[in-house]
C-alpha cells in the first residue's frame, strides 16, 4: 500500500513537472518590431541664397547702370532731324585722312551691312563730315563701342563707331572737319577701323552717294 502511494506521488511529480516544462517551451514571446525610418535629406538653401544674391545685384546694376539706347534708339533721339520735307541732299566730306574701305555698304538682306567700315592706324583723327548738333557722345554698351552721332540739316545724321577716344560732348556745336573722336579697334576686324554710316530719316543709306570724291 505504501509502495502503491508512493508510485502516485511520484507519478504526479513527473505530470507537473512535465506540464511546467511545456508550458515554458511555448511561452510567447514579445517580438518588438523595430520600425526603420529612412532620413529625408535636408534641402540645401545655398542655391536659392545665390540666386537671390544674384537677382539683387543685377537689379542694383540696372538701376545703377541704365540701359544705353541702341544705334536705333539714338537715331530717334532728336525728332527734327527726322523730317520728310528737309534736305533732299546733303555733301559730306569723308570722316578721316586716308584710310582703306574694308566693307562697303550693302543693302542686301543677306550680306547686310548699313554703312561703311574704313580701316585706319590706330588714334587716326576722326573728323565731322558735315557741321550739326552732337546728338550722342558715348558708349553703346553694344558691339560699336565708343560712338558719336551728330544731327545735319534735316533728315541727315551721321554715326562713328568703334571709336577709341571720343572729342566732344553730347549738345556740341561742330563744324565741317572738326575732330570728334580717334580711330579704335574694330573687333570685327581685329584691328583699327572706323565705321561710317549714313542716316536719311532714320534709315541707313549708302554714305558713298554724299561723300565727296576727294578724301582728307
Amino acid at each position: 500500500m505504501r509502495e502503491r502511494v508512493l508510485k502516485i506521488l511520484l507519478c504526479l511529480a513527473f505530470l507537473v513537472s512535465s506540464g511546467c516544462a511545456h508550458m515554458h517551451a511555448h511561452k510567447p514571446r514579445n517580438k518588438s518590431k523595430s520600425t526603420k525610418v529612412s532620413s529625408v535629406p535636408t534641402p540645401k538653401r545655398t542655391g536659392a541664397r545665390a540666386t537671390k544674391k544674384a537677382a539683387n545685384a543685377n537689379a542694383q546694376s540696372a538701376a545703377g547702370n541704365p540701359k544705353t539706347p541702341s544705334l536705333d534708339e539714338i537715331a530717334k533721339y532728336n525728332a527734327k532731324f527726322d523730317s520728310a520735307n528737309g534736305s533732299k541732299n546733303i555733301s559730306l566730306k569723308w570722316p578721316l585722312t586716308g584710310g582703306v574701305i574694308l566693307k562697303n555698304f550693302n543693302a542686301s538682306s543677306d550680306k547686310l551691312h548699313e554703312g561703311l567700315t574704313i580701316g585706319a592706324p590706330l588714334n587716326t583723327q576722326v573728323k565731322a563730315a558735315a557741321e550739326g548738333t552732337v546728338l550722342y557722345a558715348g558708349d553703346d554698351n553694344t558691339f560699336f563701342g565708343n560712338v558719336v552721332i551728330i544731327g545735319h540739316v534735316a533728315p541727315f545724321i551721321t554715326v562713328y563707331a568703334h571709336l577709341n577716344e571720343i572729342k566732344v560732348a553730347q549738345g556740341a556745336k561742330v563744324s565741317e572737319g572738326a575732330v570728334i573722336g580717334t580711330v579704335g579697334n574694330n573687333p570685327q576686324y581685329q584691328s583699327p577701323a572706323l565705321f561710317f554710316q549714313v542716316r536719311k530719316n532714320r534709315t541707313p543709306d549708302n554714305p558713298e552717294l554724299y561723300l565727296t570724291s576727294a578724301r582728307g
